[in-house]
């Protein structure tokens, strides 16, 4: 039972792999801008 689950856990992941490749591309991200998610005045 325990292969079966590895087996088909491995193919779903198989399947969703096309899925991400074309609508989670670099395109789709914003590149930080100076370095900093937040502010460092301390508040």
């Amino acid at each position: 039972m325990v292969a079966f689950a590895a087996v088909l856990a491995v193919l779903i992941l198989a399947d969703m792999l096309p899925v991400n490749k074309r609508y989670l591309n670099a395109d789709d991200f914003v590149k930080a801008r100076n370095g900093a998610a937040f502010p460092k005045d301390g508040c």
